[in-house]
């Protein structure tokens, strides 16, 4: 599966084949990713030097989101959900990064959200924080409630097949 953001373009007349075709097996991929603003200057989101597996452009076996459930329901807000959901690739499934310099997205200058202040952004870091201590605690797996699942492992995982089967 390619992950992309709606404001992401990427790059190149063969990135969607380097995203599907050179996926490893026990692995996701993240592309490059910049911001360029109104004066030119670059800011990196994602790279091989700013290794942040957040799916800004990137790709995933399928298999591996419905072994996670998906995305989280409990993010309601904007904010901390894509670090969640990297949480439960390498902590909950021991999926690594492969991070690709010769796959590009350039991400598209938009206004700013209500900012780092903002009353849901702020609540849904706590609810992150909160997830990944129940986690690291053991109270609860590494695990998203966005995926109809029949049947759980006691790691938490989907087991003998999905809802859509």
């Amino acid at each position: 599966m390619v992950i992309q953001s709606a404001e992401v373009e990427h790059q190149g007349t063969d990135t969607l084949r380097k995203l599907v075709l050179d996926l490893p097996e026990n692995a996701f991929m993240i592309a490059s990713v910049f911001n360029v603003n109104h004066r030119g200057e670059r800011r990196t989101y994602t790279s091989i030097t700013r290794q942040r597996p957040l799916f800004f452009l990137g790709s995933i076996r399928r298999e591996h989101v419905f072994a996670i459930g998906g995305d989280s329901e409990d993010f309601t807000g904007p904010g901390y959900e894509d670090d969640w959901f990297a949480q439960c690739l390498t902590k909950g499934l021991g999926l690594k990064g492969v991070y690709r310099e010769d796959i590009v997205g350039y991400h598209y200058k938009h206004p700013p959200g209500p900012g780092l202040r903002n009353e849901t952004y702020q609540q849904m870091k706590q609810l992150y924080l909160r997830k990944v201590a129940d986690a690291k605690a053991g109270k609860t797996p590494y695990f998203n409630n966005g995926l109809g699942c029949p049947q759980r492992t006691r790691q938490g995982r989907c087991s003998g097949g999905t809802a859509s089967d």
